[in-house]
């Protein structure tokens, strides 16, 4: 008995045979690699838009918190039936052309800008992650009525708010977040408001 062993050959329109008219190996990795740098070119493009996006949403949410601020302010005074809470808040102009340091009295809010505390505040400890606003008051004898003898039933202010407002804490220690000194590397914002009580 004999075997026979039948070949097939295929041909292409141009006279190749199969095997020549296929990618070999060498083309397949190449492809593969043009492919992989195009993905990875439109994965960095992706992070480049992302980036401006996320500043854009803190710049929206800082401008948010003229709202927050102005409810806690009168509360501080309808709690007082007085100002002088308020206007321990605000820094003098001399304070204010110096620089911002862990002294000066400040008030914080989230990242989300739900509301606007002291940094002691209890609600710290209720899950609302750590402050990300720092938000300093300064006096503002530019507007109408900026000084407290021109009215005395209103206090007009000029907010300046930073973010990120915190430095991470010495883990080693067990240290909390601290403020950390104005600088270069933060964004800020500079609102004018009033309160009354």
């Amino acid at each position: 008995m004999k075997v026979r062993i039948a070949a097939v050959v295929l041909e292409s329109d141009r006279g190749e045979t199969a095997t020549e008219a296929a990618f070999n190996l060498i083309e397949v990795i190449a492809a593969l690699a043009i492919f992989a740098v195009g993905i990875v070119a439109l994965v960095g493009l992706f992070g480049a838009w992302l980036r401006p996006l996320a500043e854009m949403e803190d710049e929206a949410v800082a401008a948010g918190l003229m709202v927050p601020l102005r409810l806690e302010l009168e509360r501080r005074a309808r709690e007082t039936n007085s100002l002088a809470p308020v206007r321990a808040l605000i820094l003098t102009p001399a304070a204010a052309s110096g620089p911002s340091g862990e002294g000066d009295p400040f008030l914080v809010a989230p990242r989300s800008g739900a509301f606007v505390a002291s940094a002691n505040d209890e609600r710290w400890a209720t899950g609302w992650g750590p402050p990300y606003f720092v938000i300093r008051l300064y006096r503002n004898s530019s507007l109408p009525y900026g000084s407290d003898t021109d009215l005395p039933e209103c206090v007009t202010y000029t907010a300046e708010v930073r973010w990120p407002g915190f430095v991470a804490g010495n883990s080693a220690e067990g240290s909390a977040p601290r403020v950390a000194a104005a600088s270069t590397a933060q964004s800020h914002l500079r609102l004018q408001g009033a309160v009354s009580p």
